[in-house]
C-alpha cells in the first residue's frame, strides 16, 4: 500500500513541494511560523528594528504553535518566541534548575517573536528584569496586590472587616466570603493581604 502524494506550494514563500499530507500548507515549519507574524510599527526599536508580532493563538499573553515532533510523531506545543529562537539559533541549551534556560524578551512584549529582542537566561536573570523593568508576564505593573488581583474574592474593606473582628472565626469568614480553609487562615493570620 502505497501513501498517496500531493504536488503543493508554500502558502508563505512560493516553493514547489511534496507532502503525503493534502492539507500542508507550509514547506517548511519556518515558513509555517513566519506566516503568523507581522511587524508592529506602534511599537518601539529595540536594536533598529520593530516587534515581530505573533498574531495566531496564544496562552496566557505568549504566542504558541505546535512545534517539532516527537517520538510517537506528534508535535509539542511551544511558546512562540522560544520556536523563533530554535528557528534562528538552534535548540535552547538545557540549563540548570526547574526552568532551565529561558528566553527573555528585551521588549518586555511576550507576543514578539523578534530574535533581535530575544536573549537566553535563566528563571533568576528573568524575575530580576520584571523586578528592574516593573513588568510581569503580561507587561503590567507589579503592584496587582489585594483589589487590584483580577482574582481576588476580598476587597480592602473585607479585610479590614475580617481583621477588626476579634471573635470572627475562621468558618465565619470562609461562609461569608466563599473563601477556602486556607485562604480564610492566611487572611487572618496576615499572610496575604500584607499591604493592609
Amino acid at each position: 500500500m502505497s501513501n498517496k502524494v500531493f504536488n503543493r506550494v508554500c502558502k508563505k514563500c512560493g516553493t514547489k513541494f511534496t507532502s503525503t499530507f493534502n492539507h500542508d500548507h507550509y514547506c517548511s515549519d519556518k515558513c509555517r511560523f513566519y506566516d503568523k507574524t507581522e511587524i508592529n510599527p506602534s511599537t518601539p526599536l529595540i536594536e533598529g528594528e520593530h516587534c515581530l508580532d505573533w498574531t495566531a493563538s496564544t496562552r496566557m499573553g505568549y504566542g504558541q504553535m505546535g512545534f517539532g515532533t516527537k517520538p510517537n510523531s506528534k508535535r509539542h506545543i511551544e511558546q512562540a518566541h522560544r520556536i523563533a529562537w530554535q528557528l534562528e539559533c538552534g535548540p535552547i541549551p538545557e540549563g540548570k534548575g526547574y526552568h532551565g534556560t529561558v528566553v527573555r524578551h528585551k521588549c518586555d512584549r511576550p507576543l514578539c517573536c523578534n530574535i533581535n529582542h530575544l536573549e537566553l537566561g535563566s528563571q533568576s536573570d528573568n524575575n530580576q528584569d520584571k523586578v528592574k523593568r516593573g513588568t510581569t508576564n503580561k507587561g503590567r505593573s507589579c503592584s496587582n496586590v489585594g483589589e487590584r488581583n483580577g482574582q481576588s474574592k476580598l476587597t480592602e474593606a473585607d479585610v479590614r472587616f475580617i481583621r477588626s473582628s476579634p471573635d470572627i472565626t475562621v468558618r465565619t469568614v470562609m461562609d461569608m466570603f466563599k473563601l477556602s480553609r486556607p485562604s480564610a487562615i492566611a487572611v487572618i493570620e496576615r499572610r496575604t493581604w500584607k499591604h493592609i
